[in-house]
């Protein structure tokens, strides 16, 4: 089973990816049109972010995109097309088809998308390959949409099976699958998005990270260079995670082979340390680039007044009204946390509840993991690190999109969804390992056969809430488009 494991999670995210990919209206996923737009923009050599002519007080970020991109996101298809009564209905289906059939082309028009001018070229690296393949292949708007999205399927499948891969043989790999296989990231993977590269870079960091500091295996070359390049890759996926590149300090300068023969823990700290540096360099760069964008973020939340949104007022807010920032954190989280977990675990899409039956099947999956993977030997120090990391991350998402994406004095954090917090789910699962010394199995044969069945449960049960999750998308929620 151990040996099989990635090739399974490969196998489970490629066709539920698929399934995805191929039944999800063109445009639908979240915030997938201007994903699809900052792609093109990478793709033809629009790195940085591009600020349009000034048309009000707000600005405005943008670009050329082809017109028939626009054209299908301005067609109300991208709205939700609903078979049962919740949510509107798109209407008649074949009227999309005209414009999935007609050819890129090479007439562009200006499009605003300020809230995806800010990502940085490599997160959308699956989705700028899928551009190129399907212009040398001359393929229509469909087919285009579609090879970008599967693209970015084969990335969580590859990361995924590497996250498992690195982590074979060390009781930890089960938990790894079952965190690679959520159907909501599974989803998040079949559409046109920045964060298919960014779950999969923090997904192989926190794998290579967990090899390196908390088993007893041999160090390894394979996960010391993983873990190198997941840092630095970080330091650009999204600032918020920009904290988790710190975790390469604390796996101990003996376990990091850098090469052939020992480095020494002198050199060995130092390679580490510069791989960290050069991260946070190029996060900060990168912020100081696009920070204009933040300003514009505001025509996101409301585009009749895009005025609501000011970040230089909402930072004297918090600054001058403390203890009220702690009752807004307060209600955030006592009226959201079911919403966020619903999100991180199975949601499919905006307004779309996710399948009750896979969230009972992927908590089941994961408390079976949980408890297989063996108790972390680790110092106080490393643990109170990691769970700074943690900490530090998850507060800079609430942060970021309180200053960047809330109204001034509301009385929530705006904006904050489930699945920003999947990169934070492998470490915070660590940390609440090792507070636990519990575990599913003992010494023993007895204890060796009783952990080969729960790990074939855990691999059922994983399948299992990933086929539901389809069979309600497909079946249930949406219109297949064929």
């Amino acid at each position: 089973m151990r040996r099989a494991l990635p090739l399974l999670v490969a196998l489970v995210i490629s066709i539920a990816g698929s399934c995805f990919a191929v039944a999800q209206p063109q445009v639908w996923g979240a915030d997938e049109a201007a994903h699809l737009f900052r792609a093109y923009q990478v793709s033809t050599g629009g790195w940085a972010p591009q600020r349009l002519e000034e048309r009000g007080p707000i600005p405005r970020y943008g670009g050329q995109v082809p017109a028939s991109f626009v054209r299908l996101a301005d067609s109300g298809t991208a709205r939700q097309w609903s078979k049962p009564q919740r949510g509107p209905v798109l209407g008649n289906p074949d009227a999309r088809r005209p414009l999935l059939d007609a050819p890129v082309g090479t007439e562009t028009t200006e499009a605003k998308f300020v809230n995806t001018a800010a990502y940085a070229p490599t997160s959308y690296a699956p989705a700028v390959v899928g551009l190129w393949t399907s212009r040398l292949a001359g393929l229509d708007v469909g087919g285009t949409i579609l090879v970008a999205r599967l693209l970015g399927v084969l990335t969580a499948a590859v990361a995924g099976a590497l996250a498992v891969w690195l982590l074979r043989g060390t009781g930890w790999e089960y938990l790894a699958a079952v965190v690679a296989c959520l159907p909501s990231v599974i989803f998040q993977a079949a559409t046109v998005s920045a964060d298919t590269m960014t779950n999969a870079v923090t997904l192989v960091l926190a794998a290579s990270f967990v090899r390196l500091t908390l088993t007893d295996s041999p160090p390894s070359r394979a996960a010391t260079w993983a873990l190198a390049l997941s840092v630095l890759l970080v330091g650009v996926a999204k600032p918020t995670y920009a904290p988790m590149a710190l975790l390469l300090l604390v796996v101990p300068a003996s376990r990091l082979a850098w090469g052939r023969s020992a480095t020494g823990r002198g050199p060995s700290r130092a390679v580490g340390a510069g791989v960290v540096g050069t991260s946070l360099a190029v996060s900060v760069g990168w912020l100081s680039l696009a920070a204009g964008t933040t300003a514009g973020m505001g025509v996101v939340w409301d585009p009749r007044d895009p005025t609501a949104v000011r970040p230089d007022d909402q930072r004297a807010f918090v600054l001058g009204h403390l203890p009220e920032m702690v009752r807004i954190a307060y209600r955030t989280l006592a009226d959201s946390t079911p919403k966020y977990l619903r999100e991180l675990f199975v949601q499919t899409g905006y307004q779309v509840e996710g399948s009750g039956g896979a969230m009972i099947l992927v908590l089941m999956a994961l408390a079976l993991a949980w408890f297989l993977a063996p108790r972390p030997v680790v110092s106080r120090g490393r643990l109170a690190t990691v769970a700074l990391v943690v900490a530090a991350s998850g507060a800079l998402i609430f942060g970021a999109l309180y200053l960047s994406f809330t109204p001034v004095g509301l009385w929530a954090v705006a904006g904050v969804q489930g699945r920003y917090f999947y990169p934070l789910l492998l470490p915070a699962l660590l940390c609440l390992r090792a507070l636990l010394p519990a575990r599913l199995v003992g010494d023993g044969a007895t204890g060796a056969d009783d952990g080969r069945v729960a790990a074939r449960w855990v691999v059922g049960l994983v399948v299992g809430a990933c086929a539901l999750a389809v069979l309600k998308y497909v079946l249930l929620t949406w219109a297949t488009v064929s």
